[in-house]
């Protein structure tokens, strides 16, 4: 398992946001990765958050059956 969340402040107010959240491939599909998450919302809320935010690409299906959708558009520059 691993894993980095914090809580930050937009104009709209603290958003939980989940800045990778990996579960070894050997150890999928048993339910960690849900627990993982359902635990984040939980500190989350306590905490006031408006809403969990991620970027990335990686399992949309996983995150659509927890009850994510795609809200926004990722722009990057690559300065190398």
């Amino acid at each position: 398992l691993l894993g980095f969340v914090h809580l930050t402040l937009f104009a709209n107010g603290p958003v939980a946001w989940v800045e990778e959240a990996m579960v070894q491939s050997g150890s999928r599909r048993q339910g960690i990765g849900r627990r993982l998450l359902e635990e984040f919302e939980t500190w989350a809320r306590e905490r006031q958050a408006g809403y969990v935010a991620m970027a990335t690409r990686r399992a949309p299906e996983f995150y659509h059956a927890l009850g994510y959708e795609a809200s926004a558009t990722f722009f990057r520059k690559v300065l190398r």
